[in-house]
């Protein structure tokens, strides 16, 4: 989801003065605008505009537009509200202008808060209905070329390099200062929005790197917190947790659990040498998929890090971890043309072909905050792959942006704090979230049989955040202990 802030208050006008030149007031500035929805109730949608650039404090240094939107706003309400702090990635956007998404995000709101609780949802600066957006359609004639010809990973990076240097210049030529797009930065906003909408104190709900985010805020802005909910977190210093390859992690409790349910284990065999078995013949045989995703067909030359990127991305749900036992069976002899191929597929190429996906914000924040190699060696074919993706990573880092500004000290907090994650998750492993409970002293911490951000459909885990947003000294580990994820 996947996944999904921001701002600080001297100014609060109405829409009548706003149609004063921004140029000639304070930012930042908040004003009311339409909401788009017509089943939604009791809403209020806003847009904040906030300086690009936090170390200058000229009103020529730029702006950026964040957009609000606020469910279940009750002023009579004496519940603390909670805020999103947009998207994953970083570069995904809560889906602000679908009306289907804020139906949902209502939903989760009643589930987390009660019926009479608040719930605001921004999009980072950068990301999602923010502007200014930066996001890099150049990729997508590189992406559809690679898809149709792999190429060797070493080369395929270069080419990413070339189309991201491409991009970046774009931005810089139209004015943004790609720079001014940090977690720092995006903390502050936070901040802004806070005090633009006189709110005392707040819970904080991050999924994926919002969690980092949410961190960040905790640093920097601790008066405002309340307690925060963080949803398959990314600690700053992830690279040097262990077991640092989320993915291999991710295979290997899916194939444990397989092995303990008597039906996956008959039936499938072992996972992890299915996958081997698959990579090895895809090394070995031209393998072509026809996928279709909005209408268009897709054809997918399925090399060995093809296959790896499909099964990656279907791994970020439940349901292609509860499929892979049985999928791997199939790619091992070489069944392509089936629905678990047009499940993972499709998650694979909505991710590449979403044009919305802020692609520079992404490269932006994560090479320059963290730009390290695992502290563990690899020790499995599959980590070795995984290990070659990030030496390509970084290589592209490298040539994009040199400088790098990670934060001096790891984040203290006694403020409580709920912790989750998903055990098949192949992005943020339960070992990084058991590493911050250790560190932080009012944190609680579940694991659920689930993969990435869990809470955003998992029944339990939503009654969960229910409960510790009524008291946040109660013990919730108590939740999800039954929800055993059933392979096919």
């Amino acid at each position: 989801m996947n996944g999904k802030f921001l701002f600080s208050a001297l100014l609060v006008l109405s829409s009548c003065t706003l149609s004063n030149s921004l140029a000639q007031t304070t930012l930042p500035v908040y004003q009311i605008r339409d909401c788009p929805y017509h089943s939604i109730t009791n809403v209020e949608c806003a847009t904040a505009t906030l300086p690009e650039d936090r170390s200058n404090h000229s009103n020529n240094s730029g702006q950026v537009k964040i957009p609000i939107v606020r469910l279940g706003n009750n002023n009579n309400s004496d519940k603390v509200p909670a805020i999103i702090l947009g998207g994953g990635g970083p570069g995904g956007g809560l889906y602000l202008s679908s009306e289907g998404s804020i139906a949902a995000w209502d939903n989760y709101r009643i589930q987390t808060l009660g019926a009479d609780g608040e719930l605001i949802l921004i999009d980072q600066r950068g990301a999602g209905d923010a502007r200014p957006l930066l996001n890099c359609p150049e990729e997508k004639s590189l992406f559809l070329s690679l898809l149709q010809h792999p190429l060797p990973l070493e080369a395929e990076s270069q080419l990413w390099l070339q189309t991201l240097k491409q991009c970046r210049q774009r931005l810089n030529d139209t004015g943004v200062n790609i720079a001014a797009y940090t977690t720092t930065a995006s903390a502050d906003d936070i901040e802004d929005i806070r005090q633009l909408l006189a709110i005392e104190k707040w819970h904080l709900i991050g999924f994926s790197y919002g969690s980092r985010l949410a961190l960040e805020v905790l640093r920097r802005h601790p008066d405002g917190v309340n307690s925060a909910v963080l949803d398959s977190p990314v600690p700053y210093d992830a690279t040097q947790l262990a077991p640092f390859y989320p993915f291999s992690a991710a295979i290997e409790h899916i194939a444990q659990q397989c092995r303990q349910q008597a039906d996956c284990a008959h039936r499938h065999d072992d996972v992890q040498q299915n996958l081997q078995q698959a990579l090895t013949l895809a090394a070995q045989v031209s393998l072509v998929s026809q996928q279709r995703y909005n209408n268009q067909s897709y054809p997918i030359a399925l090399s060995p890090q093809r296959l790896l990127d499909l099964i990656h991305f279907g791994l970020y749900t439940t349901t292609g971890a509860a499929v892979l036992p049985f999928f791997s069976r199939q790619l091992a002899v070489g069944d392509i043309d089936n629905e678990n191929m047009r499940f993972f597929a499709y998650q694979f190429l909505s991710f590449y072909l979403d044009e919305n996906w802020a692609s520079m914000l992404n490269w932006n924040i994560n090479c320059r905050e963290q730009r390290q190699l695992p502290a563990t060696a690899p020790t499995s074919a599959l980590q070795q792959h995984e290990y070659s993706y990030l030496q390509q990573y970084i290589n592209i880092c490298d040539g994009l942006f040199p400088d790098t500004y990670a934060p001096a000290t790891i984040i203290s907090s006694d403020k409580p704090l709920l912790i989750i994650n998903g055990l098949y998750d192949p992005a943020t492993p339960m070992q990084w979230g058991a590493a911050l409970q250790k560190r932080l002293p009012n944190a609680q911490h579940i694991v659920s049989a689930n993969a990435h951000t869990p809470s955003f459909s998992e029944p339990c885990l939503t009654k969960a955040i229910n409960s510790f947003f009524q008291s946040a000294s109660a013990k919730i580990t108590n939740y999800c202990h039954d929800n055993t994820l059933t392979f096919f």
